[in-house]
């Protein structure tokens, strides 16, 4: 089969979605498929290029960084890639967007039948601090997206449920696939070091909670804070107020030694996020066996299940509490870790994804020949 993939980020820029369209492309690859992905140029990637077997176009739309796109740059990735299919035969048995919008829209533009997986905050409600502006102006073009999809891929339950309150109707193509995940890109921690924390600095992600439950603490362990954005200042001032030594890291490519690193002698992993779809950062955390502490929302619990903790969001308190206990308490530390690290092998191991997207591929394509 001869697949399209749309998304507007690939690493090494964007987050989560980004990683799991790039993986997803070349385990199809490796599977036999012929593999194409059309995206977003930042930098000096390279415009076209091949990677195990997958060839991906980078189209200049203007990006600035590797951590977000704004809504122009997004719009901006439309037209372009709507020009640059223009131009070729499309010859593709399918279009698979990573993204309900921008991708989903390019893929709705062509006569091919196409899928989305969606991703979080191309879902109205997702995230409460960003976006919403972009759903209301957008609506009419999120409907037309979803409305010609052959199916609509949710990672998590709460995402799915997001989906069915906008239009019940869905439910009809809606697929639930968890995000694969390559088991062994970490080995176990050695528990040697303190708290990481790793993610986009936005006020959706929480860290602020857990630094401001940290005022006038110290923890006895350092905190590493991996990852850029808006709020670096803000989370610096409150860093500055703690005793506990947190230390900024800046972006950090998914691949640099230096996360490696700080994965593999990390003891705990925080992510107290307020809204999240199905997030790898917690499926890398298990990978390398951390204990894990995160909220009791939306798709966290549904990643982490029993083997870590879980903490109402925005609540400095209990988030302290939780990553106290786990310090003065090495044995159940250790155990979470162990549990976590077996979950995520028998659970969403990308052996078991890759085949649930092979099997929705043939039907999407065969739905209409």
């Amino acid at each position: 089969m001869k697949v399209l993939t749309l998304t507007h980020e690939l690493p090494p820029i964007g987050g989560g979605g980004g990683r799991i369209a790039l993986e997803l492309a070349r385990r199809m690859a490796g599977l036999g498929h012929e593999i194409e992905i059309v995206t977003a140029a930042c930098g000096d990637l390279p415009l076209d290029e091949v990677l195990d077997g997958v060839r991906i176009r980078r189209l200049p739309c203007g990006r600035k960084h590797l951590e977000y796109s704004t809504g122009t740059e997004k719009a901006r990735y439309i037209a372009a890639a709507v020009k640059a299919l223009q131009r070729q035969a499309l010859d593709y048995d399918l279009i698979h967007a990573h993204f309900i919008l921008p991708a989903g829209l390019v893929a709705a533009l062509r006569p091919l039948p196409y899928l989305v997986t969606c991703h979080g905050s191309d879902v109205p409600g997702h995230n409460p601090y960003e976006g919403a502006w972009e759903h209301r102006l957008m609506r009419s073009l999120w409907r037309r997206v979803v409305d010609r999809a052959g199916a609509i891929v949710s990672p998590s339950q709460n995402l799915c449920d997001l989906l069915l309150r906008v239009d019940p109707s869905l439910d009809a193509k809606l697929h639930r696939i968890p995000n694969g995940y390559p088991c062994g890109k970490f080995a176990e921690s050695t528990h040697e070091g303190g708290i990481l924390m790793l993610s986009r600095l936005i006020p959706l992600k929480g860290f602020q909670w857990f630094l401001q439950g940290l005022q006038g603490l110290d923890l006895g362990v350092d905190v590493s804070l991996v990852g850029d954005g808006p709020m670096r200042a803000e989370l610096e001032a409150l860093a500055n107020e703690t005793p506990t030594k947190v230390i900024f890291h800046g972006w950090l490519d998914n691949d640099s030694p230096r996360l490696r690193e700080l994965f593999e002698s990390a003891s705990i992993f925080v992510f107290p996020s307020e809204a999240e779809n199905f997030p790898t950062v917690l499926l890398e955390a298990m990978d390398a066996g951390l204990a894990i502490v995160t909220t009791n929302v939306k798709g966290c619990p549904e990643v982490i299940g029993p083997a870590g903790l879980t903490v109402p969001p925005r609540s400095p308190e209990a988030l302290r509490d939780a990553v106290q206990g786990l310090i003065g308490d090495p044995e159940r530390r250790l155990s979470l870790g162990r549990q976590a690290h077996a979950r995520v092998r028998a659970e969403f191991d990308w052996s078991v994804v890759e085949r649930q997207y092979e099997a929705l591929y043939g039907a999407v394509a065969n739905a209409t020949t």
